[in-house]
């Protein structure tokens, strides 16, 4: 894949990851999990995004508090982002995701190919806010927003 195109692509999620993580004091009550430690690509490992997403394998490159995961032979990316900063990408929706709730991120027309969904674990720690996007090409999936729910309850799942 051309590597100007990923970098263009990564750019436009970039912008959208910095928008993601503000947003999120407003979701959800807080909650005793916690997330470790660690930047973004500490909180899933690729293999998990490849799977959740349905592809052979991904890679991982992490980019200030953003993990851009570029999937294997596809025009479709996830990121996961942390720390505070996207209260104007933030709806109304909100998300049950394993133990907690998130909020839905607009990152798009409704039914189209991006979806986002971010969650507060605390509202005064912002290394306990966390969101994914993902832009997926239909052949992969009709439904985007299942699997970033489905990525999200996985980093869910490993807080403490």
């Amino acid at each position: 894949m051309d590597r100007g195109w990923r970098r263009g692509c990564r750019m436009v999620v970039a912008g959208v990851g910095a928008l993601l993580i503000g947003a999120l004091t407003a979701c959800g009550g807080e909650t005793a999990k916690r997330l470790p430690a660690g930047g973004p690509c500490d909180l899933l490992a690729t293999e998990a995004v490849a799977k959740a997403v349905g592809v052979p394998g991904a890679s991982a490159e992490v980019e200030g508090p953003q993990c851009f995961y570029d999937l294997d032979d596809i025009f479709s990316t996830v990121t996961v982002a942390r720390g505070d900063a996207i209260d104007a990408m933030l709806s109304d929706e909100s998300v049950e995701l394993a133990d907690v709730e998130g909020a839905r991120l607009n990152t798009g027309p409704p039914g189209g190919t991006d979806c986002g969904v971010g969650v507060v674990l605390a509202e005064e720690d912002p290394a306990q806010r966390f969101g994914v996007i993902a832009s997926l090409t239909p052949d992969l999936t009709d439904d985007p927003c299942g699997v970033v729910d489905q990525i999200a309850t996985q980093v869910v799942g490993i807080s403490e």
